[in-house]
C-alpha cells in the first residue's frame, strides 16, 4: 500500500473486496433519489460480483489480520478491545510523502491517506499518521469481528516457527497457519520426534527410582 498511483476511492475499491471475501460491490454514496414527499424516483441497485479466489482471499484476509495483531497496525488495540478481529495494511511512501491505511472491521471499512498538497513529506508514516485517524473513527462506530470464511481448499497446518516445517500441537514454539490444500509443508519439523522421545526418558528415569 503507497507504492501504486492510486486514489482513496480505488484503495477503498480494493479492500472492499477483500472484506466482501471476494465478491465485490461497486461503491456508492447515492442509493436512492426521493421527492419531498418520500416518493421512489430512481433507485440505484447494488450489484455483487465475484472476483477474488476464495482461497487466496482467505490467505490474504488472514495475512491482514496478523499485521493488526503483530504488525505495524498493532497500535490500533491500545484503543480498540483486543476481542475485536481487525484487518489492515498501513503504507509509507519515500521520504515520509504519504501515510496510508486501509481497514476494516466485521461493520465497516475505512481508508485514510495523510499527505500534502505540494508533495513534500508529511512527516508521519502509515502508523503513526493515518492509523491513528482510522482507529479514532472505529472507536466510536465499529461494533463487530471480521469474520472469515474458510473454504474447504483451504487447511490450517501447526508450523514450526524456527524452522518454518510441519509441527504437532506437542511442539514448543507453533503456530497455526492457513494453507492452500496441498500446499502445506511436506517435510516434518524435528520437534515432532521429542515429545515422544520426552516420554520415554520420564519413563525410564521413573522405572530406575521406584522398582
Amino acid at each position: 500500500l503507497g507504492s501504486l498511483t492510486l486514489t482513496p476511492f480505488e484503495v477503498t475499491q480494493m479492500y472492499q473486496t477483500l472484506a466482501g471475501d471476494g465478491f465485490a460491490m461497486p461503491l456508492r454514496s447515492i442509493s436512492a433519489v426521493l421527492a419531498q414527499d418520500g416518493e421512489l424516483l430512481q433507485r440505484f441497485p447494488y450489484t455483487l460480483r465475484q472476483e477474488l479466489d476464495p482461497a487466496a482471499t482467505y490467505l490474504t484476509n488472514t495475512v491482514l489480520q496478523e499485521v493488526m495483531r503483530e504488525g505495524t497496525g498493532r497500535s490500533a488495540y491500545k484503543v480498540l478491545p483486543k476481542s475485536m478481529v481487525l484487518a489492515g495494511k498501513t503504507g509509507t511512501t519515500n521520504d515520509l510523502k504519504d501515510s496510508w491505511f486501509a481497514g476494516y472491521t466485521g461493520d465497516y471499512l475505512a481508508v485514510f491517506w495523510v499527505g500534502r498538497d505540494d508533495n513534500k513529506s508529511a512527516g508521519v508514516t502509515g502508523a503513526s499518521g493515518s492509523l491513528k485517524l482510522w482507529t479514532e473513527l472505529m472507536s466510536q462506530v465499529a461494533t463487530e469481528s471480521v469474520v472469515l470464511s474458510r473454504p474447504d481448499s483451504v487447511i490450517s497446518v501447526w508450523i514450526d516457527k524456527a524452522s518454518g516445517l510441519k509441527a504437532n500441537e506437542l511442539c514448543p514454539d507453533i503456530v497455526a497457519y492457513p494453507f492452500v490444500r496441498g500446499s502445506e509443508p511436506d517435510k516434518n519439523a524435528t520437534c515432532i520426534a521429542r515429545p515422544m522421545n520426552k516420554v520415554k526418558t520420564w519413563f525410564n528415569d521413573f522405572k530406575e527410582e521406584n522398582f
